[in-house]
């Protein structure tokens, strides 16, 4: 009847979002930034949803000074007066409730 009609209907808004994809923006020959970059920014995104993705959080090291671990609460790493590499060992991003974490890791460097 009418009612499953609209059961139908609410189903759809109930899915889960699906897994987003996870990448760095401006690379250049896949896992370099530009000389000069002063942040790494990560995007989340999915290619068939219009989903909006937050990324919430990156847990990162410099592998060239010895700070360690470092997490910050944003989707930008500032790096400023930083060249070398930079592993991004865990992005978190959320999405209508649902949170996500990719299941890669990057490897990053900042070109001298």
């Amino acid at each position: 009847g009418a009612n499953g009609v609209v059961l139908l209907n609410d189903s759809v808004y109930v899915q889960p979002t699906p897994r987003p994809y996870f990448k760095v923006k401006g690379l250049l020959d896949g896992d370099r930034l530009p000389a000069g970059s002063s942040a790494i920014a990560v995007e989340a995104f999915h290619p068939s949803i219009p989903a909006e993705y937050q990324v919430s959080s990156i847990t990162y090291e410099r592998l060239s000074s010895n700070k360690g671990e470092e997490t910050t609460q944003s989707s930008t790493l500032s790096l400023p007066d930083y060249n070398g590499p930079v592993w991004i060992k865990k992005v978190v991003a959320t999405s209508g409730g649902q949170t996500f974490e990719a299941n890669q890791t990057f490897l990053i460097t900042i070109a001298p």
